[in-house]
């Protein structure tokens, strides 16, 4: 029988050399596992908070155009008017150890427009004219005042564990929308 020489196989060295590079991997993909659930954390605070915003700015339009007298009870705390301006301080919310503190802005708001129209008594005959010979009637001016409310919801909150500290960054989420008298 013929004796043939092993060189198959792994030696201590190397599998010890591997167990090394594979640590040298893993410590910093740990270290980055670890900041993220911390940004995982404020981003959920974050998307909270955009989610409360809408939800109170939902429950504001869903009221009677310009009847903000009959939103009282719970969520009323205050209330400010300066000429077309009502500002409404609406109760805070506490999620996980954050405060979020709610104001709503309502500014009424005016502007004017034309329009001009086309003439239909301009036209002979009862078949389609080419658009060239359209005619169209002098632009009328219309303007109003009273008939849009710009809603501006806005959330303040610091982060958890922030709250009594006077140099934590205040963070806010404005959403911004119109509502006309239709009626």
């Amino acid at each position: 029988m013929k004796k043939y020489k092993l060189k198959l196989g792994v030696t201590l060295i190397e599998i010890l050399m591997a167990v090394g590079f594979l640590a040298m991997a893993f410590i910093p993909i740990m270290g980055l596992l670890g900041s993220s659930v911390k940004i995982t954390d404020k981003d959920q605070s974050n998307i909270l908070a955009m989610n409360l915003c809408q939800e109170k700015l939902n429950t504001a339009l869903q009221f009677e155009f310009g009847a903000f007298n009959s939103w009282l009870g719970n969520e009323l705390t205050d209330i400010e008017i300066a000429s077309e301006t009502l500002v409404l301080n609406l109760n805070s919310a506490t999620h996980n150890g954050v405060t979020y503190n709610f104001k709503l802005k309502v500014e009424d708001r005016e502007g004017s427009f034309t329009v001009a129209s086309r003439d239909f008594t301009a036209e002979s005959g009862g078949g389609e004219t080419p658009v060239a010979s359209w005619k169209f009637s002098a632009p009328t001016k219309y303007s109003y005042k009273g008939l849009v409310h710009r809603y501006t919801m806005t959330v303040e909150w610091k982060d958890k564990g922030k709250a009594d500290d006077k140099k934590a960054i205040v963070k806010n989420y404005t959403l911004v929308t119109f509502k006309a008298k239709l009626k």
